[in-house]
């Protein structure tokens, strides 16, 4: 009698461990989901540092980056130092994320610089300042990788010039 009582005690604690298993799964799962699209997009900024320009589509989506230029320029007693990306996607553009080699889509000042159509759909464009007082090519990212949630990116060396 004692040893069936002490049995039927024993196997009370196989569902807790079951639950337990596929919560730890499911976050696991979770978890390498987002640190899989940080990873590749830092993979990416490297391959453009390297000269690569690719793109690679997603589940539902596309992107491409078409051009990548960082100027700096001084005319009329103004300097300044700042980026214009160009691309084309078939994504709602706040689900897209940018990241160079000095920062995560963030302008001179800390703010975040929205993605905006360009023209027409499916062209857009990325345009910060990185500074609005100096003309210097040193505040250049040298590559860019540009990403939608669903996976799709795309990856480009940043050419760089100066204006008079």
């Amino acid at each position: 009698m004692k040893c069936a009582i002490m049995r039927g005690r024993r196997g009370q604690g196989l569902p807790e461990y079951a639950l337990l298993l596929a919560l730890v799964a499911i976050v696991s799962v979770a978890a390498l989901y987002a640190f899989g699209l940080l990873l590749q997009r830092s993979y990416g900024v490297v391959g453009g540092a390297l000269g690569g320009k690719d793109s690679a589509a997603g589940k539902d989506y596309y992107i491409t980056i078409t051009s990548a230029l960082c100027q700096a320029q001084t005319s009329g007693g103004k300097s300044e130092t700042g980026m214009l990306i160009q691309g084309e996607t078939n994504a709602p553009l706040d689900r897209i994320t940018i990241r160079t080699t000095k920062s995560d889509g963030l302008q001179a000042d800390g703010g975040i610089r929205p993605i905006e159509v360009d023209g027409a759909a499916p062209r857009w464009k990325w345009s910060p300042f990185l500074s609005q007082t100096v003309a210097d090519t040193g505040l250049c990212p040298i590559s860019i990788a540009a990403q939608v949630d669903d996976g799709a990116i795309a990856i480009s060396p940043i050419r760089i010039s100066t204006y008079p």
